[in-house]
């Protein structure tokens, strides 16, 4: 199936728009339009993909660090209308030539989604690495969004690690002074909407000696953090989502169809998610 778009311009972003559904592709037509997206990914910061009609709930995604728009494929089948973020620039979506910083493209998402609880969209937000950091602060940005992050960055962590004394076989990364302090939003933030990370048990197989974020830092920065719960998975390296997008794509479905219900509904499926998260060298596809 060919997918058309259109080009558009709204609150300052530029996106290409297309009235087919991702439900509508098989998964080979997918990963072919992932690969021709990821072919414009140095020039393109957003794509909407319209419902099929099936889900009152939108889906919001952040592409993470080198993503670019590989995480569509947790979209696979879903019905929901899709907004997909990534930037090559800024990649922990600080502003830049592709698309504003976070508070931008919040003001982007209240146009389509509106502002409101009552009367409007629901809208779950996903996003790993530094895209469940952009999601956890356009949840704190837009209260009532329901989040789910997958080993998130949570604030700037660069002076504190280059307090530790590491061992030179980790190839410990940095995140960047602009990013916002997730505990510091979230503690002036009146949220209605349910907020979940899910962290790996250890980063050994991401592997360390290519890039070690110690996630743990960013755990614990959190976890005293009332309105999101924090989860703790048996995986072993920091992209929880590689090798496992079947699954996130059958619990982000229940998550979209819990939208609009009590928080407990959705804190119930996220824990099930992670009891299914187990070690494995076979990809899910």
């Amino acid at each position: 199936m060919n997918v058309d778009f259109q080009d558009s311009v709204g609150h300052g972003i530029s996106f290409k728009y297309s009235p087919t559904s991702l439900s509508a592709l098989t998964l080979d037509e997918l990963r072919h339009l992932i690969s021709e997206l990821n072919m414009f990914s140095e020039q393109l910061g957003c794509v909407v993909f319209e419902g099929d009609g099936s889900s009152k709930t939108d889906l919001v995604i952040f592409g993470g660090n080198l993503e670019r728009f590989s995480m569509l494929s947790v979209a696979r089948s879903l019905g929901s209308r899709v907004f997909y973020f990534q930037d090559t620039v800024s990649w922990w979506y600080g502003g830049s030539n592709l698309l504003p910083d976070i508070d931008g493209i919040a003001s982007f998402l209240r146009r389509y989604i509106g502002r409101q609880f009552i009367g409007s969209r629901p809208c779950l937000v996903f996003g790993q690495s530094s895209g469940g950091y952009a999601a956890l602060a356009l949840g704190a940005m837009c209260p009532h969004y329901d989040v789910l992050a997958c080993s998130p960055q949570t604030f700037a962590d660069a002076e504190l690690k280059r307090r530790l004394q590491i061992s030179p076989s980790l190839a410990v990364q940095h995140t960047p002074d602009y990013l916002l302090d997730i505990e510091d939003l979230y503690r002036v933030s009146t949220r209605t909407g349910m907020a979940a990370a899910i962290f790996s048990a250890s980063e050994f197989t991401n592997p360390y000696y290519n890039h070690f974020w110690m996630d743990h830092l960013h755990m614990a920065k959190i976890a005293h953090v009332a309105s999101i719960d924090v989860f703790l998975a048996a995986s072993s390296n920091h992209s929880i989502v590689f090798q496992r997008a079947r699954l996130f794509s059958e619990f982000l479905k229940e998550l979209l169809e819990a939208g609009g219900k009590k928080a407990r509904v959705k804190q119930e499926i996220v824990q099930r998610l992670v009891h299914a998260i187990q070690p494995s060298d076979a990809p899910d596809e």
